[in-house]
């Protein structure tokens, strides 16, 4: 009687043990998806900026064809 207490005993700690390590790994997997919602903020942040740069570099242009047009000298912020 006694040694069958001991093994179901020990038979609950290991399901136990078990089940902790499978909630850590979730925890971890969570935090790793964090991690990338925050790389994935961080390279459209750069992508917007990258593109707002372009387009004002070209509003600021020379234009070719009409100088008229060009804003060249002007403040073009």
């Amino acid at each position: 009687m006694i040694l069958s207490m001991l093994v179901h005993k020990d038979e609950g700690v290991k399901l136990e043990a078990g089940i902790n390590k499978e909630k850590e790994k979730e925890k971890e997997n969570e935090k790793e998806k964090d991690n990338d919602k925050d790389k994935d903020k961080d390279k459209d942040k750069e992508t917007n900026s990258l593109i707002v740069s372009i387009f004002q570099s070209i509003k600021c242009s020379e234009d070719v064809v009409d100088r008229e047009k060009s804003k060249v000298g002007e403040k073009c912020l």
